[in-house]
């Protein structure tokens, strides 16, 4: 087994505890949550990048949990597409999910997935997971991390467990999932996602705050 698998396997025990614990008091703590965050805060066009909303139907809403969804393809000055997914919820976990999930589900098989630190534009890193799955035609190459609160974090585990944290400490109950997508699994690809992550991290900062994008 691997470390990336023993880690997950030992994470997932601990939240399964957790869970038992704290699933009566999670309805009488549902209102500690304040405010929300604001997915408009996202824009259309972000410095080279122009965004297009892809429709989705209400059997996706229904299955998360929550109308607070951005689905979204944004293309560079090459024409280049990169497809951002935000699924935001408060005061309801059920609503996040590790993305490999709907992938398989959807007949895209899964042939990697491993830790990845983006480089953002200030020089800093973002922790992610990286999926590298292929289709009957194409490859895809998908990187995702959660928020919990003003947290971000690359493992689905690990924001749950933040989640219940929060609950037990009353603070802000919410959280988002976030991926980035692509078409191919080269290094061009790569480069790109990570160009369009650098664009986008400053806005998904905000989104607690949208004041500060305004």
């Amino acid at each position: 087994m691997s470390s990336f698998s023993r880690n997950s396997l030992i994470t997932a025990c601990i939240l399964i505890v957790a869970i038992a614990m704290t699933r009566k008091i999670q309805t009488s703590s549902a209102q500690v949550t304040e405010g929300s965050i604001d997915l408009e805060v996202v824009p259309y066009e972000i410095n080279s990048w122009k965004g297009t909303d892809i429709p989705m139907s209400q059997d996706v809403y229904e299955i998360l949990e929550t109308d607070n969804v951005l689905f979204r393809e944004y293309r560079d000055d090459s024409d280049y597409p990169v497809v951002l997914a935000i699924v935001y919820a408060k005061n309801n976990r059920d609503s996040f999910h590790p993305p490999e999930i709907c992938y398989i589900g959807s007949g895209i098989d899964l042939i990697g997935k491993k830790f990845e630190k983006l480089t953002l534009s200030d020089g800093s890193s973002l922790n992610t997971t990286k999926l590298s799955m292929k289709s009957d035609t194409h490859w895809v190459t998908a990187w995702y991390w959660f928020m919990a609160g003003d947290k971000t974090m690359a493992s689905y585990y690990s924001q749950q467990l933040s989640l219940l944290k929060n609950l037990f400490n009353k603070k802000p109950y919410q959280g988002a999932l976030i991926r980035i997508s692509i078409d191919g699994n080269d290094a061009l690809g790569k480069e790109k996602a990570s160009k369009f992550v650098a664009n986008l991290m400053p806005y998904l900062n905000s989104v607690n705050h949208p004041e500060s994008m305004r």
